[in-house]
């Protein structure tokens, strides 16, 4: 029990491969499958940090691997989505980039002894993506005609916060 929310951040990236697969099958069972894949992964996110913290059970493991894990499963799902040209490779691309970058502004905090927390624009970026995916996942399914299309702007939106919260990170750690 001691080490229950550590496991359920690896479940996550445990989950990422059947969502990928579930798109790449191309068919209507398939994106059903991956869409609620995501959003089984989705919940473990949120599921592990209660857990560690109700349980008083957070860890460096889960300080680590909790926003890899969620890398995991954004990245290769929006990556296979823009592979199968379900979704633009821009928001991808901007993803990718964001995220380089407060990768090494957080390796060069954590090299002066420096931590940069979590804040709230990336935060919620990360609800953005969470909510848009599964939608956009949806997209060739017959009968969800709309769903896509809030997946999409959706995704517009978490792509504002990213780049917001990218910024964020840089001055922050410029300024101290």
């Amino acid at each position: 029990m001691k080490q229950l929310a550590n496991m359920i951040t690896v479940s996550r990236i445990l989950i990422t491969p059947f969502v990928v697969w579930g798109i790449l099958v191309q068919k209507q069972d398939g994106f059903i499958l991956a869409s609620l894949l995501f959003l089984l992964a989705s919940l473990t996110d949120l599921i592990d940090g209660w857990i560690a913290r109700s349980l008083k059970q957070t860890s460096n493991f889960g300080a680590v691997f909790d926003p890899i894990a969620d890398k995991i499963l954004v990245t290769s799902t929006l990556t296979v989505l823009a592979v199968t040209q379900i979704i633009s490779i821009w928001p991808v691309l901007l993803f990718f980039i964001r995220d380089s970058i407060i990768g090494g502004v957080r390796t060069l905090a954590s090299l002066e002894q420096r931590v940069i927390a979590a804040m709230l624009a990336g935060k919620t970026k990360t609800v953005m993506q969470m909510i848009a995916i599964p939608l956009l996942i949806l997209e060739p399914t017959p009968g969800v005609i709309w769903l896509p299309q809030l997946g999409n702007i959706l995704l517009w939106i978490s792509v504002g916060f990213s780049l917001i919260s990218g910024t964020q990170y840089v001055f922050y750690y410029l300024k101290r």
